[in-house]
């Protein structure tokens, strides 16, 4: 019943002042994150998270036809359905 407090300590792990470049595979589609947390690919805006503004991500074809995996560095993010039909605003 010790207060979370009197438990904490400060970690031992250095905070790097800036993170290392992101880089993907040669095969892999990079498309850079715009202001709303989307991308752009053939023609169209999917949404993958405004948490990823400005960043680059990578889209990866699935083995589902139409489906590709999006990924921050190694981290699966979003999919994109290439037969979903387009939302209107």
């Amino acid at each position: 019943m010790v207060p979370p407090a009197r438990r904490y300590q400060p970690s031992t792990r250095l905070f790097p002042e800036s993170l290392s470049p992101i880089e993907y595979a040669p095969d892999d589609l990079v498309r850079t994150v715009q202001g709303k947390g989307e991308v752009s690919y053939q023609g169209r805006e999917w949404r993958v998270g405004t948490a990823f503004h400005g960043l680059p991500v990578a889209l990866r074809h699935t083995l589902v036809d139409g489906v590709l995996a999006v990924f921050f560095c190694h981290q699966h993010i979003a999919s994109i359905n290439l037969q979903e039909p387009q939302s209107t605003p």
